[in-house]
């Protein structure tokens, strides 16, 4: 198995010709003020698998987690596949949304992803407070 794509975004579906389409992708989020809560985003992911993936079932796991370890989410899905024959590839797009995020401080959220209980990658998104804006300087009016 091989993960092609694996990113966050506001928006993904997945077309006619199985073709993953992806909107707003992004690694940060800038908020006002903690806490603060993201409404929704999500993590699409597109795996390749060929022959020697084929005719068995396959765990894949996204566990959701702060810097410090604590877990937000935890999704596991079997995925069963039948068989591939030699010399041919076959992707599967999947789509994982994620609505109502408390953030309580500026973190750094790994999204990790398991194949059969293997880590194979990690979405990292960075949760930063804007700065505040400095003062506009005051420009005396035009005599």
């Amino acid at each position: 198995m091989r993960l092609l794509v694996a990113a966050l975004a506001d928006y993904a579906n997945i077309a006619i010709g199985d073709k993953l389409n992806l909107s707003g992708v992004f690694d940060t989020i800038w908020v006002r003020q903690f806490p603060s809560v993201h409404p929704q985003m999500v993590l699409a992911l597109r795996l390749q698998f060929e022959y020697e993936d084929g005719r068995r079932d396959h765990q894949l796991q996204v566990i959701v987690q702060n810097a410090d370890g604590k877990q937000y989410a935890n999704a596991t899905a079997k995925i069963g596949i039948g068989e591939i024959p030699p010399g041919v590839r076959v992707t599967a797009n999947q789509i994982l949304t994620f609505q109502q995020i408390k953030m309580a401080r500026p973190d750094e959220i790994s999204f990790r992803l398991l194949w059969d209980g293997q880590e194979i990658q990690k979405v990292q998104l960075s949760v930063q407070q804007l700065p505040e804006q400095p003062p506009q300087l005051q420009q005396p009016p035009n005599a």
